[in-house]
């Protein structure tokens, strides 16, 4: 079984730079291009992992995902702790489909506790929870859900809703001659 424990004191926690941090993005997406099937009806070989993903692209990952761990912490002040990266440490090990991939993924990280939640954990943690938050964000998105609340309530029958949504006639050519169909167009708020 798998098992990695992050535990990590304040004294020895370290920092890591962003090249520290890109190395590691480096390394682990080394194990899953190692692991990516090539077609068998592909005339050429399986091309090196740096011409089809450059170093420039995996620094760019890192700098997304650090852009959003501190949009976590500064705008919903939920900045993923030691007992969360652990959580996820766990939930990576128990609903892993392929645990010899993992294992592959803690060694491409020398199986540093620290290296591993910090840039296989912590990036999973970030994205999964701006991903739930960003959404239902009422400081984000409450004018236009409100907007589009009221206008709904409005709304009856088919009717209604294509008077609310305007509808038009929509000309598509096939051959020589024309074809005339309603479509409903949809209201876009305004950005």
């Amino acid at each position: 079984m798998l098992t990695l424990l992050f535990a990590v004191s304040a004294s020895s926690a370290r920092e890591l730079n962003l090249e520290d941090r890109v190395a590691a993005q480096r390394a682990i997406e080394r194990v899953y291009w190692n692991h990516r099937l090539w077609p068998s009806d592909n005339e050429g070989s399986k091309p090196p992992l740096s011409t089809v993903m450059p170093d420039s692209a995996s620094r760019a990952k890192v700098e997304d995902s650090l852009r959003k761990a501190s949009l976590l912490d500064s705008y919903w002040h939920q900045a993923p702790r030691g007992e969360q990266l652990q959580q996820e440490l766990d939930r990576m090990v128990r609903s892993s489909k392929s645990r010899e991939i993992l294992r592959e993924l803690f060694a491409a990280l020398h199986d540093d506790p620290f290296l591993v939640a910090e840039c296989l954990a912590r990036p999973a943690l970030v994205e999964r929870e701006v991903e739930l938050l960003y959404p239902n964000d009422p400081r984000i998105h409450g004018a236009q859900r409100g907007a589009l609340v009221a206008r709904l309530a409005i709304v009856k029958d088919l009717g209604s809703f294509e008077r609310l949504a305007g509808h038009r006639e929509h000309r598509s050519r096939r051959g020589q001659g024309h074809t005339h169909h309603k479509s409903l167009l949809r209201s876009r708020p305004q950005q």
